[in-house]
């Protein structure tokens, strides 16, 4: 396997760099393991200058020796998934729209987690159980209706 040398490394992270901000589809078809050895070895969700970046892999190797091999996988999968997505749009011809349930479905994860929006959903999961609550003890509160026996015998 050979070495990943300093120019290849910044003509990868040029490559993802570019790829994540056109809005980064095609990290989808990684797995979310696959996309965070990207985002920590190449940082490129984050502007950085050559020099910064070539420093922060050596520091980043020295920290996690592994990543490196990790994001070096990573990366080729991107390429291949992301060739095999291409080709396939180009031979595919007009898209005709149909009622299916075949699709496929991918996550794209973020570098790092969005405070806000974790804590909007929380907000969000909590006020739902409650309200739930609130609901079910309403129920559980009111007393059974009342049935006539006349009108159920006929009478």
């Amino acid at each position: 396997m050979p070495r990943l040398t300093d120019q290849t490394y910044l003509s990868n992270y040029d490559a993802l760099r570019d790829e994540y901000l056109r809005g980064g589809r095609s990290f989808a078809l990684l797995e979310p393991q696959e996309q965070w050895a990207l985002f920590d070895f190449y940082l490129h969700h984050e502007r950085h200058g050559r020099e910064e970046l070539l420093i922060y892999r050596q520091e980043i190797t020295a920290l996690n020796p592994s990543l490196p091999q990790q994001a070096g996988k990573a990366f080729r999968r991107w390429q291949q998934v992301r060739e095999t997505a291409i080709a396939k749009r180009q031979q595919a011809g007009p898209v005709k729209r149909r009622n299916s349930t075949d699709f496929t479905l991918g996550f794209q994860v973020r570098a790092e987690p969005d405070v806000r929006l974790l804590a909007r959903a929380v907000v969000q999961l909590a006020t739902y159980l409650v309200e739930q609550e609130k609901a079910r003890a309403a129920a559980e509160s009111e007393p059974p209706a009342h049935v006539d026996d006349s009108q159920s015998s006929g009478r």
